[in-house]
This record gives structure tokens, sequence and C-alpha cells, in this order.
């Protein structure tokens, strides 16, 4: 596993020097360093080689979004319409490289052997007369992404 810098700690997450990831049930903050040709989630200038930054996901108001350690700048919605955003996270406990259980924030005993996290998002439609019965048309979506500078 590679061992990660320290500092570019988000507002109430301290990082441990090995630690990427930490959040709730209901947000997660990701942590990593720039390396002269990416943009944070708020599209920022290219942030330099080397450079630490943390970058928060959470439902605000309505919408999943972003905020980063780069600026003060207010987040920046990514995806209007969420009615709920739920993280569970990966946790890798025989060392392979491979998360073995998907867990809530309570069973994250080492935030170091979190390899992926799952995020489940469920959108809502914005007319009220989408069904048949009138309610709204409602998806949920979940998609599940490796750390890439843990996975083996």
């Amino acid at each position: 596993m590679a061992t990660v810098f320290p500092g570019a700690n988000y507002a109430g997450q301290n990082f441990a020097a090995s630690e990427v990831i930490r959040g709730t049930d209901t947000d997660v903050v990701i942590r990593y360093q720039g390396n002269g040709t990416i943009r944070d989630c708020e599209d920022n200038s290219i942030i330099p080689a080397g450079t630490a930054v943390s970058t928060h996901f959470f439902l605000n108001g309505g919408d999943l979004s972003c905020d980063t350690s780069m600026d003060a700048s207010p987040a920046q919605p990514l995806i209007n319409n969420v009615n709920q955003f739920t993280v569970r996270y990966g946790i890798d406990s025989d060392g392979d490289g491979t998360a073995d259980r998907y867990d809530r924030t309570a069973g994250v005993t080492d935030w170091t052997q979190v390899v992926s996290v799952r995020l489940t998002l469920t959108l809502q439609a914005t007319e009220s007369n989408t069904k048949s019965d009138g309610g709204q048309l409602a998806n949920t979506i979940t998609t599940t992404v490796g750390l890439r500078n843990l996975l083996p």
C-alpha cells in the first residue's frame, strides 16, 4: 500500500498519513495528490504535482455537491434532485487488496483498510405527475469505486 502524504485535511476530518478516505454513512471525503494534469471537483486550475487535496461529497439541499480544500469557494452542485445519498466502505480485512465486505461507518475500525467505496443515489423526478397514481418517479443508482492507489 502506498504511503499517503500528511496534510490536506478537510474540516472535521483528521486523516492519518496512510489514510485516503474518511466519512459517514451520508457523506465522504477523499484525499489525493495532484499530478499536474488534473482539476478538482470545483474545476479549479490544474492541481500542481504533489499538492495535497481533500474533496468532500455530500447531499446539500437536494443536490449531490462537492467542496474542496483548494480554496474557500462555495460547494459545487454535481447532480440535482437527489433524494438520498448513502456511502458504504469496502474493507479489505485480509490484505489481498480487494474488499471483503462493505460496511457502514460504524463498521470501519481501521480506515487504512478501506480500498473502495460504494455510493448509492436516489434521484427524484421533478414533476409530480410522472407516475400513473400521480406520485413522483424515483431511480436508485449504485456504483462501486476502487481507490486506485490502494488497488493491487
